[in-house]
């Protein structure tokens, strides 16, 4: 029996469903939820992802990273950034590449994280 997993990265959502048997079933998160909120938020002593750093998002604003699909592969340079910045609680610098990056606390120190980075942990 084969199996068909489709995944659908939102700004504010993450929904990931199969279809089995010619039935699409939605894959529920650990909190029983459908949706999983599409944000990484980033700590003293770790990082947290989905509905975890959503319910920790107000505590910690400036590391938490929410909207990076937006960014991806996106220069520094783009129209789109000025915009995006009004959403945004945590910095955005450039990276080595001239793309835009996150600049968050993490682990007790500066770190830069591109859109490819958080999307890859999330």
């Amino acid at each position: 029996m084969s199996q068909i997993l489709a995944i659908d990265i939102g700004n504010d959502s993450t929904k990931i469903s199969s279809i089995v048997n010619g039935h699409i079933k939605i894959v529920l998160n650990g909190s029983s939820g459908r949706n999983t909120s599409t944000i990484v938020s980033f700590g003293d002593k770790n990082r947290v992802l989905g509905v975890a750093a959503k319910t920790g998002e107000q505590r910690n604003l400036k590391s938490s990273v929410r909207n990076f699909k937006t960014f991806l592969s996106a220069p520094f340079t783009s129209d789109a950034l000025e915009t995006e910045k009004k959403f945004t609680t945590c910095a955005l610098v450039p990276d080595s590449n001239n793309e835009i990056a996150v600049s968050v606390n993490y682990m007790g120190e500066k770190s830069l994280f591109t859109a490819t980075q958080c999307l890859a942990m999330h």
